[in-house]
């Protein structure tokens, strides 16, 4: 787990986090277009979602504009492989408690570009202002999906040596923050 943020990662329930550099993220636009087939029936719902996040180049820029990024991943019991509901309730958990980390830690990086990614949609506003023709009233605090990223979360994973699957009857989540703070504090 990072050192300068271990106690704050671990106050806020993360079981795993590392760093890596943003050179080492695989990026592939078939989890973009993935999105498309709205399995999770978020596309076309929300800013953190195609078509409203953007196209998949401009997020690949965006994102390649940080040198580093802290990655940190929940793990979640639940009843069987089966376990939608768990596996949902537990994204939910995973989310929150991202949401609460980028709150006492964005002050901590200071003024300069960050950018959250997670697992799935936003979810912040009860209703985004995607569907009412509305700018993000909140950009500052939403999260953007990882998926829609591009990113490709097993090999992110493997680059700062943290499991894809943790057992049996476990569900993971991960989530990524970028910071230019981080660059000038590793």
């Amino acid at each position: 787990m990072h050192n300068k943020y271990h106690d704050i990662l671990k106050r806020h329930g993360f079981s795993n986090a590392g760093t890596v550099s943003v050179k080492e993220f695989v990026f592939h636009k078939s989890f973009y277009e993935i999105c498309a087939t709205n399995q999770c029936g978020k596309y076309n719902t929300n800013w953190s979602c195609p078509p409203g996040v953007g196209e998949y180049e401009d997020l690949v820029v965006r994102l390649k504009a940080f040198e580093q990024a802290l990655v940190v991943q929940s793990v979640w019991t639940i009843a069987d492989s089966f376990d939608i509901e768990g596996m949902l309730e537990s994204g939910l958990k995973h989310n929150a408690m991202l949401r609460a980390l980028t709150d006492e830690l964005y002050p901590l990086l200071g003024f300069g570009a960050r950018v959250t990614l997670s697992a799935g949609a936003c979810g912040l506003c009860q209703e985004c202002s995607y569907l009412r023709g509305q700018s993000c009233p909140m950009p500052e605090r939403a999260f953007g999906s990882l998926e829609a990223h591009g990113v490709d979360v097993g090999a992110l994973l493997g680059s700062c040596e943290l499991k894809y699957n943790n057992g049996p009857n476990t569900v993971s989540y991960v989530g990524v923050i970028l910071s230019d703070a981080f660059a000038s504090n590793s």
